[in-house]
This record gives structure tokens, sequence and C-alpha cells, in this order.
């Protein structure tokens, strides 16, 4: 009997693997010596990070088509020498599947000619049998892909045409198309596709570098053993990115600063490293170095006062093979002087009706939370109801004054399904945690600025029988004063800030900062309660605002995080501003969010729509309006005389309203010659004029109409601020 030995892999192990077929049995000699040769195809990525799945598929086919069975059984995957992974054949079987014949590719010189047309599906691939429309006595089979885009076709097969049955035979390895009269077509598997078998090969453990795989079938009783060629796959080591950060968020030269460098993939690869070390930098002194633990690694250490900038390399411990080298971006971080807070006694919370004097509480906790029972200060709807506006101090600088004639108790009362007087307004202020203010640090250094003080946490909120409601607005502007860490700190592009978790961002709130009793106070105004803080911004560097005359203003804004560029380096000065950018700017500038559901209150705003919650927010504070269609038109140029009506709304926001009577208006007007194009603007536009904010466009001037540019705007909009008093004057 003559036996073939197939030397599937000509390395270590062939004297291994001749040794084992020697000592086969006869029997098995005798159920293989008709076996078929089949041929094994590998594919698979070539190139992959360390940790992720590589997944090998391997491909059996059997041209022979001799026993009528797919091989079976299991693919060896062998990295070089060893073995990688292993899978188990499933047999690649045709399916038949019906389709529209509207759904078929048109075919020139071809048609279908049932509506249900039978079709194969095999491998992603399917199989369409035509006629043509000579109405010659052949077909034509046309093979598509998953977008229907033919790739092969069989032309002027068979004796057969009209195709409506298609039919598979397992056991014989063949398809068979019957069309008119009942003739047939019989095809083997293989003129379609060759591939009997398949089997996918997760392999989990490649290490980095460069990997020759290879598939080993290892034969069944029809099929002898067979290897593929060779498969290249490169695994590249994980890219490890750095970043640094720091606690507490505005730390003095008396604190212990922990620094934290957090190494991850940003490929998203779950395997982060353990081993090697971070080595924190102060520009180019090391501080010192820590041993990364599952992608971390912290120092503990002090730093001077000033300015320091940090940041973190991660070096890969020696030998690691899996993870590269990387360094965090430079985070600029200043150190204020400490100067020592005096405990306070906590004096008694003061609301008496009619008395005349504000809510105090003082604090002496170091978690700066108000030291009364629960850790709020309670106002009864009676304390409420009585006209005082509250202010609620606590040491260091702290408070809060809450305009308590804007909340609405009865509405509070109902959504508690409780009567007034059982309504219970609960204030507290405390200061964030260190892990609690990592988000709002990150923001702050991604925003290029540096932290001046603490991040507080003003929470109002409405109780009554065991439940609590936050109420998110006070129906007017409400001031809370936070000291700032450093009292001698330059505060000309300092600002306050609002956090908001829900999108990572800082948001500008009107503040001015005033000296008291040796420390820096900013007074933060806004309606709503929130997280806030202060922070120095940097001016913008825009290329195209070089000597113009709204530079200054510009740069103001820019650094309180009010204005942007029309890109990272040019601002666009002279170009028109649009209604909804400049909706976007004047919300911004009184600390207003877009809302986060806007509705569709005007007809040309579409909900998904950048300004769609910019514009809905404007409108509900009464900032903007539409026209007479129902209209907003975001798109288009804002004019002169609609953005001073909108300034004086925006006066009229913070509680300081401008009204003039039409004399008034007409003496303030007086010098210009063409204000009969004010028309419904005439006051707003006389009040903005007599307030500063506006000047004619020439001494006799006004040119209402005329589209308002980028500039304009900001320098509108900075003059509002400082006439509002939500600035400083500058």
């Amino acid at each position: 009997m003559n036996v073939q030995f197939i030397l599937l892999k000509p390395k270590h192990w062939i004297g291994a693997m001749l040794l084992a077929l020697i000592l086969l049995t006869p029997a098995w000699l005798k159920a293989n010596a008709d076996a078929a040769p089949v041929t094994v195809a590998i594919s698979g990525p070539s190139q992959s990070i360390y940790g992720e799945e590589v997944v090998i598929q391997a491909e059996l086919s059997d041209s022979s088509n001799s026993s009528g069975n797919p091989p079976a059984g299991n693919v060896t995957v062998y990295d070089g020498d060893n073995i990688a992974g292993t899978g188990t054949l499933a047999a690649n079987l045709p399916q038949l599947v019906f389709r529209s014949s509207h759904d078929a590719p048109t075919i020139p010189d071809a048609k279908l000619t049932v509506a249900s047309v039978p079709t194969i599906d095999w491998d992603g691939i399917t199989y369409w049998a035509y006629s043509y429309t000579s109405n010659s006595f052949d077909m034509k089979l046309v093979a598509t892909d998953s977008h229907n885009q033919v790739i092969k076709t069989w032309e002027h097969i068979g004796n057969t045409r009209y195709i409506d049955t298609i039919s598979i035979n397992p056991q014989n390895r063949t398809i068979t198309f019957t069309g008119q009269s009942q003739s047939t077509l019989t095809m083997n598997w293989s003129e379609l596709n060759p591939v009997e078998a398949k089997a996918q090969i997760p392999l989990s453990s490649l290490a980095p570098g460069v990997h020759q795989l290879t598939a080993v079938y290892n034969g069944d009783s029809y099929h002898l053993a067979s290897a593929s060629d060779e498969w290249t796959v490169t695994i590249a080591p994980i890219q490890t990115d750095s970043t640094l950060t720091y606690s507490p968020s505005a730390p003095t030269n008396n604190d212990d600063i922990t620094l934290t460098a957090q190494i991850v993939n940003p490929s998203g690869s779950t395997v982060l490293p353990t081993g090697g070390q971070a080595v924190f930098w102060d520009g180019s002194e090391k501080l010192g170095e820590a041993a990364v633990v599952n992608g971390r690694a912290a120092l503990v250490t002090k730093l001077t006062e000033g300015e320091h900038t940090l940041r973190a390399a991660y070096n890969a411990a020696p030998g690691d093979p899996y993870h590269t080298d990387s360094t965090s971006m430079d985070t600029l971080l200043t150190v204020v002087k400490h100067y020592h807070t005096p405990t306070v006694t906590p004096a008694q919370q003061d609301t008496r009706c009619g008395s005349g004097s504000a809510g105090t509480a003082l604090l002496n906790d170091p978690n700066s939370r108000i030291p009364v029972e629960g850790g709020v200060i309670e106002l009864t709807s009676k304390e409420v109801s009585c006209g005082q506006t509250p202010t609620f101090y606590v040491n260091g600088g702290l408070s809060f004054t809450l305009p308590v004639s804007g909340l609405d108790i009865a509405s509070l009362a109902s959504e508690l399904g409780v009567e007034p007087e059982d309504v219970t307004i609960k204030v507290t202020i405390r200061k964030l945690s260190d892990d609690e203010a990592g988000p709002l640090s990150r923001a702050v250094a991604a925003a290029g600025a540096v932290q001046l003080a603490d991040a507080y946490q003003f929470l109002v909120e409405a109780e009554a029988a065991g439940t609590t409601i936050p109420i998110e607005h006070f129906g007017q502007m409400a001031a809370r004063t936070i000291a700032l860490a450093d009292p001698d700190v330059d505060t000309s592009l300092a600002t306050g800030v609002l956090f908001n978790p829900a999108d990572g961002e800082l948001h500008f709130v009107p503040t001015t900062f005033q000296d008291a009793d040796g420390q820096k106070i900013a007074t933060l105004q806004r309606d709503g309660a929130s997280i806030y803080t202060v922070i120095r911004g940097q001016a913008a560097q825009f290329a195209d605002m070089d000597r113009h005359w709204a530079s200054g203003d510009i740069a103001l804004l820019s650094a309180k995080q009010i204005v942007q560029g029309g890109d990272k380096h040019r601002f666009e000065p002279n170009r028109s501003i649009t209604r909804a950018e400049f909706a976007a700017l004047v919300i911004r500038s009184l600390g207003i969010l877009p809302a986060d559901q806007p509705s569709s209150a005007f007809a040309d705003v579409q909900p998904a729509a950048w300004y769609a919650g910019t514009v809905a927010a404007a409108a509900e504070a009464n900032l903007m309006q539409g026209d007479e269609k129902g209209d907003f038109r975001p798109n288009d140029p804002i004019t002169r005389k609609e953005i001073a009506s909108i300034l004086i709304r925006a006066l009229a926001y913070t509680g300081r309203e401008i009204t003039l009577s039409d004399e008034e208006s007409d003496a303030v007007l007086a010098r210009f010659a063409d204000t009969g194009e004010l028309l419904w603007a005439k006051p707003d536009f006389a009040a903005a004029v007599q307030a500063g904010l506006v000047h004619g466009r020439t001494e006799t001037e006004i040119a209402g109409n005329d589209p308002a540019s980028r500039a304009e705007a900001a320098a509108l909009i900075a003059r509002y601020l400082a006439y509002a008093q939500l600035i400083n004057p500058y």
C-alpha cells in the first residue's frame, strides 16, 4: 500500500510528526487510503496592538469533492513552533434565499422572469440566475457583494432559462438551477466557492513584535492533514498617553500638593501598565518619581509661592515591551502664599421679619459646611415671605445672598404636594472635595487658565414631608462672594466661572473684584445655583487683531471665556455677526446656559441646530424675539438697532432697567438725521445712547439698519457689562 506523508511544518517537530505517522494503526491507514488533499488558506489583520484580540480565519478547500463531506475537526495556529490558538471547523454551506426582483442589480442584456427570485447566499456573496433578453436557451449567473455590486459573472452556461427554482444538494455538493420546461443546469459547489469549511481562531496573547503564523489542519477520515502558508502579523506595543492632575485645586505654599499621573491607552486598551516610573518635573527641576500601579502614580510634594510648569513623564519598566513611554502636556499651576484664617464662632441665624437684618451664618469647620443643624441654613415659608433678602456669611469671605422675593412658594408647594406654610427653603454652601474638584481642575487646565480660589457648590432646595426638590433659578440675579487665595493677585483678566458637570465646560459668570479686610473678594452674580470658582484666563492672541480698535475689548472678553475666534488663530473682527451668534454672546455674558431640551418656538430653528439651545435660552430670558412670521432668522446678520434693543433688555434682566419717555428719546437722538429707520427700536436705541453703550457711526448718522460686525458686538458687550457693574471698569 502506498502511503503519502504530508510534512506540515518543516521545523523542529518534523521528526516527532514522522514518528507519529509511522506508529499509526493499519486500520487508520486503510481508512485514510482514499483521503483527499485539502488546501488551507489563512487570513487576518496584518497589524494590531498588544492586548487587542487578533482573530485569524482558516479556510479549507477540497477541490476533489470525492467524499461529499466537508473537512471536520480542528485547526491549530502556530506562532513559529508554539501553539497560539485552536479553532473548530464549521461547514461552509450555501443558503437558498428568495428576494424581490426589484432588489436585483440591473444587468445589460439580462433579465429576471419571476417576482420572487430564488438566490444563493454564500460567504457574504449573493448569486442571481438571469436569462438573456435575446431569449437564448442559456443562463447568466451574477455574483454581487453586500453592497449589491457585481463582482463576477458566468456567461452563457447550461441549457436552461427563466430560472424559477434552485436546489442545493449538500451530499453531492451541487446546486441545480431549474427553468422553463423543467430544464436544469447543475454546478459543483467548487465552481462557485471552493471553501468547504472555516474556522475562526482568536489569539489574545501575542506579544509585541513580528509573528509568522501558520494554520495547521490535522485531517479527518476523509481529508489529509495540511498546512497554510505563513501569515505575518505585527503587534505594536501600547501607545500610552500620560496626563497630570493636582490637588488641592488652589494650593498655597503651606499645602501638601498631590501630583497624579494617569497613564492610559488612547486606543481604548484595558491593559494598563503596572511597573515603571512616573517622573514629575517642575520645568527642568525633577520633583521626584513614583511607581506606576494599574496606570496610576502619585507624588506628594510642596511647592514654593509662584508659577510652576508641571509635567509627568512615564518611563516603562526595563524590559517591558508592552507599553511605550509618554509625557504629559505642561500644566500651569500658581501657588499662592498661605494666609492664616482665624476660626470664627458660628452666629445665630437672624431672619426676623421686619428686622432689617441679614440672615447670617459663620463657618468654622474644615469641610466648609455651614455649621447649622443638618448642614444647611433653613428658612420657613413665613421667613421667605417677610420680604427680607438674607445674606449668609461664611468665614474666609464666602457668602450668598438669596433673593427670596423671586421664589414662588405656592408653585413649590404644589410640586411638593403640601401647603405653602409647610415648605422649608434650605441653603447649602460647601467646598468641593479634591476628588469632586478633579474634573473642574482639568477644565481649567484645558482652558489655559489658572485657578485662583477653591470651588464651591451653592445649593438651594425646597423641602417638605421628607421630599426635596432643587431650586435652579430665583427669578433674578443672586450674588455670592468667594475670597481669592492670594489677596495681591492681579485680577484684570480674572473672572468667576460656573462649572457644568454635564458638559465638563467652564462658563463665564458676571464677576467684580473688591479688596476687603485684607482679602481679595470676588462677587459673582447669576440667576442660578451651581458650582463656582474663580480663574485667571489668558487673552487670546488673534493674528487679525493686531492694532485693531477693538483689540482691548476682545482680549478682555476672551480671557473671561465670553468670546471665541472664528478659528484658533483668527477672530474675523470685520465679519458680520449673525443673530444666532449674538444670541450665544449675550446669554454667555449673563451666565445663562443654553437650554438642555430646546423647544421649537420658532419655525426656522430646528432642534438639532447648534444654536437651538442658545436661541431657546435667549427667548426664555426675554432677551431676543422672533419676527411677525414666527421666525427667528438665526443666520441673518444682526443690525445695530437690534443689538441696542437686546442690550437694554439685558440690563433689565440684571435689574438695571432704563426707561425713557418719547420726549427724552427725541432729545437724546436729536443730533442724528436718520432716526426714522429705528422705528420700534427707537426707545431702546435712545436708552443705549444715553447710557453710553452705543454711539453713532458718525456725529449725525446712527445707521441702525446696518449689520453689526463681530468687533462691534464684542465692544458693546464689554461696555454694557461694565455699565451694569457686572465686571470691573477697564
